[in-house]
């Protein structure tokens, strides 16, 4: 299976800008990601209880935007695909393909840490943490690219789950709230 985790869909001859602004956030993003992969390695070597990996099918998004000019002027049905493989007790990578906000076809690359877990039960398990990494889709946004830092929790039970993401107002982004089920694939 390949994911683009940088091109859209909808063209053939797209490919990263050529910004020093946008080469510096991915740049950033890329280092970002491999300290956080590496943090992940060291972690996992320190988990006393033995972690298997999980694998998800992640749906798009439904998302409500917050800014007040922006209620009601985006698609809030972001429909799509994505996988989420949890690696480590606290760590996962999500990638995926959505249509967004805007009406355009979308890509993401994500990294995300959990440490906040709690689980009642054996089935039940609460998670909260942020995630990094790389959107595409946008084209009024830094030439269609830019990279994200997000608060993201998690409720999963037994083998469904939802994702909750805060994207905040940053510049020319309007925030949203959204939220993507899942499905325990194995």
């Amino acid at each position: 299976m390949t994911i683009h985790a940088f091109t859209s869909c909808s063209s053939t001859h797209s490919k990263i800008p050529d910004s020093p602004s946008i080469r510096q956030g991915l740049a950033g993003v890329a280092l970002g990601l491999a300290l956080l992969a590496a943090a992940a390695g060291a972690q996992a070597a320190d988990e006393p209880v033995p972690f298997k990996p999980r694998y998800w099918l992640e749906t798009g998004f439904w998302s409500h935007h917050t800014t007040p000019r922006a209620v009601g002027s985006y698609r809030e049905q972001n429909y799509g695909l994505g996988l989420e493989w949890q690696f480590a007790q606290s760590w996962q990578l999500n990638a995926g393909h959505y249509r967004n906000s805007v009406n355009r076809p979308s890509n993401y690359l994500q990294v995300g840490w959990s440490p906040l877990n709690w689980s009642p039960t054996d089935n039940l398990t609460f998670t909260a943490g942020a995630s990094v990494g790389v959107v595409n889709g946008y084209p009024k946004i830094h030439e269609g690219y830019f990279p994200t830092l997000i608060p993201m929790a998690a409720v999963e039970y037994r083998r469904v789950g939802l994702n909750l993401v805060y994207i905040p107002s940053v510049g020319r982004i309007h925030g949203a709230y959204a939220a993507q089920l899942k499905l325990r694939a194995f």
